[in-house]
């Protein structure tokens, strides 16, 4: 997902699985294939803890992913699960920042406004992923309405925040606009999907016209997006 100075940043899953069951995961895949047998992931993609990934220290002025196989914020996910892992980016040096990424970000709001001493840190940069317009969306995946992803983010305040909006699906570029001015995010990840999933997907030329017109809001970071912004 991150890459700082053309590298893969560092990861850490002590969460994973994900009851989303969106039909494009990459992390479902690599848990039932490449890592199927691995210390901390169920073979079935099912929610886990594993607190072995906690005993580390990482140094200084690190960029960190927070729960890349998983999504620790999900509804299922234990609080005790989420505050062992909190525990553990307070712990650590100061000058690292630790990103996280969510499709249900109203776990977000409920737990900075519940914790506001452990969530409300300013090298704390909360995710959430919105691939486009609620109905195409709907069909591929359990997660929660992205309408109601774009409310919870707007309400989510006085932390740091972004979006991610990849895989890309089809969307009414004036709504997604909207929806982002409302959210404020430091910065919105753009990509197709890498992995041949056949999704609803909107032209090139339709990614691009967003591009253009979220530059004029904030920072846009583009990844696989084929031919837009090449001409």
């Amino acid at each position: 997902m991150f890459e700082k100075d053309g590298e893969r940043v560092l990861t850490v899953n002590a969460i994973t699985g994900c009851l989303h069951e969106c039909r494009y995961c990459y992390a479902r895949k690599l848990a039932k294939t490449r890592l199927r047998g691995k210390p901390g992931y169920d073979p079935d993609f099912k929610p886990m803890f594993y607190k072995p990934a906690l005993n580390r220290m990482i140094g200084k002025d690190k960029t960190v992913f927070i729960s890349s196989m998983g999504d620790m914020f999900g509804y299922w996910v234990p609080i005790e699960w989420i505050k062992e892992v909190i525990r553990w980016c307070l712990s650590q040096n100061r000058s690292n920042t630790f990103y996280f990424l969510t499709k249900n970000p109203a776990r977000y709001v409920e737990l900075v406004d519940e914790y506001p001493t452990w969530f409300r840190q300013d090298n704390f940069v909360y995710g959430c992923t919105i691939e486009g317009d609620s109905l195409v969306v709907q069909m591929e995946s359990e997660a929660p309405d992205p309408c109601y992803r774009q409310r919870a983010m707007a309400r989510l305040e006085g932390v740091r925040k972004f979006l991610s909006i990849e895989p890309v699906m089809c969307f009414n570029k004036s709504t997604m606009v909207q929806w982002i001015e409302e959210i404020k995010p430091e910065f919105v990840y753009i990509g197709f999907d890498n992995h041949k999933n056949n999704l609803h997907e909107p032209s090139e030329e339709e990614v691009e016209e967003l591009i253009i017109d979220l530059q004029g809001i904030t920072e846009v970071r583009l990844k696989n997006v084929r031919g837009v912004m090449k001409g």
